[in-house]
């Protein structure tokens, strides 16, 4: 299988760890060649070639998938496989394409036009594919609203998590004990500021915490320290722009809760990998999250700061409805794995070939 991954997977985002976690696990299914910016992140999964560094941004990334990738399509592959919603016109090999959200499309007045209208052309290359897996049954109904495709050649591959839970640094999250904790970045669709809002609502012990997980630009981290400062929560509310995986499994394991108040999300990674460390989740009540977090959630209005707020709250004081999501959760979270992820993409594309 050729597999392009037109990506900066040493990224810290949802498509980036998508594409470290899924090449791997396609290997022990089939001899693979990959197309990748980062060849010596994936030297032990088959037969690697480098392409530019450049691809990391959309439209350039786009530019490579349509003048480029048809080059590399001359060799014995039995299928191509495009981890990014973007194919070449007319290959000489069944064409698979990974479609993980459309979130420049579904929330319009928070993205950029450049980002609205690079999802779009590259979607609109989806017409020359022969299957497209989404990352959830959300995210096929809104591609499939684009009537791009008939419906059969669609699939759903649920993600697995992001990170497994792990003791390396079991202390690392006692520091900010009791906290709330959100794990994301501060894109405007992703409703932090709301949360914030949320959180100094709470009528909770004073000195709970809302410990804050992901990268964020200039302008994002300028209007989150003003929000906080307004609502003078700044010994209150901790921002960490990155930490390492067991730093991250720590704080899992340690929060009193997980909230994630996306307005909207393809799957939801962070939501997953709480549930699989046992953390209680309050989440928004839209898109893919109650699709993965089924009976193991609180769910509320993204768009109602009370809303939010209250679900918070009872999460926080009913310690019997918490350890019932705790236990739901890790039950749930079972049910998704990358093994099965890459089992389903390489049956669709045996199935092709």
């Amino acid at each position: 299988m050729l597999v392009s991954a037109p990506f900066d997977a040493r990224a810290n985002t949802g498509i980036s760890l998508y594409i470290r976690r899924i090449v791997p696990h396609l290997a022990i299914h089939c001899q693979l060649t990959i197309l990748t910016p980062n060849p010596r992140l994936f030297s032990e999964c088959g037969r690697v070639i480098a392409i530019p560094e450049n691809v990391r941004f959309r439209i350039r990334r786009l530019a490579w998938v349509l003048t480029r990738l048809r080059a590399y399509c001359k060799g014995s592959y039995d299928a191509l496989l495009c981890l990014t919603p973007a194919v070449p016109v007319s290959v000489p090999l069944p064409t698979i394409a990974v479609v993980h959200d459309l979130t420049p499309l579904q929330v319009r007045e928070l993205n950029p036009m450049t980002e609205k209208v690079s999802l779009w052309a590259g979607l609109q290359t989806l017409r020359f594919a022969d299957r497209v897996v989404t990352d959830s049954r959300s995210t096929l109904d809104d591609f499939a609203a684009l009537n791009l495709l008939p419906r059969r050649q669609t699939a759903i591959g649920y993600c697995g998590p992001g990170i497994l839970p792990s003791n390396a640094e079991a202390d690392y999250a006692k520091q900010f004990v009791p906290f709330v904790l959100y794990v994301g970045s501060q894109a405007p669709h992703k409703n932090v500021i709301r949360l914030i809002h949320a959180f100094g609502m709470l009528r909770a012990e004073r000195d709970l915490k809302l410990v804050l997980v992901g990268s964020a630009s200039d302008h994002q981290l300028g209007r989150l320290e003003r929000t906080v400062g307004k609502l003078r929560l700044q010994s209150r509310v901790v921002l960490h722009h990155s930490v390492s995986e067991p730093q991250l499994s720590s704080l899992y394991q340690h929060c009193r809760l997980f909230v994630c108040p996306s307005i909207y999300e393809g799957f939801g990674l962070p939501v997953l990998e709480a549930m699989l460390h046992g953390a209680p989740v309050a989440c928004s009540s839209v898109s893919s999250l109650p699709e993965v977090t089924g009976d193991a959630a609180v769910l509320f209005d993204p768009h109602s700061v009370p809303d939010m707020s209250d679900k918070m709250r009872v999460l926080l004081d009913n310690n019997d409805l918490a350890a019932k999501l705790s236990e739901n959760g890790l039950r749930r979270a079972a049910l998704f794995s990358w093994e099965r992820t890459a089992r389903t993409i390489y049956e669709i594309a045996a199935g092709l070939a």
